[in-house]
């Protein structure tokens, strides 16, 4: 094709225009498809994030009461020997009943 193809009265300046405007109103429609897939993702992903700070503060609330339960058994066992050895050497000196 030459430029002595292009037929007369053709606006080149027109039909640029017009690809531009389509090009952009093609552009702006991809952009909102692609805003909204990510703003559903986002969601998606919030959603998930949510689900899973759930399940973990039930494992550290688990994990936390089991530790109490450690802790009070310790106290307890540190109790008993202390009363334990307290009487064993009060009766081993003579000292109380």
């Amino acid at each position: 094709m030459t430029v002595s193809d292009i037929p007369t009265g053709f606006d080149t300046l027109a039909a640029s225009r017009d690809l531009e405007a389509r090009m952009d109103e093609r552009f702006a429609e991809f952009e909102a498809r692609m805003d909204r897939r990510f703003s559903e993702l986002g969601a998606r992903m919030d959603e998930r994030f949510a689900e899973f700070e759930a399940r973990m503060d039930g494992r550290f609330a688990e994990l936390e009461a089991r530790m109490l339960k450690v802790a009070i058994s310790i106290v307890l066992a540190q109790t008993a020997l202390t009363v334990g050895l307290t009487f064993g050497l009060l009766k081993l000196f003579g000292g109380a009943p």
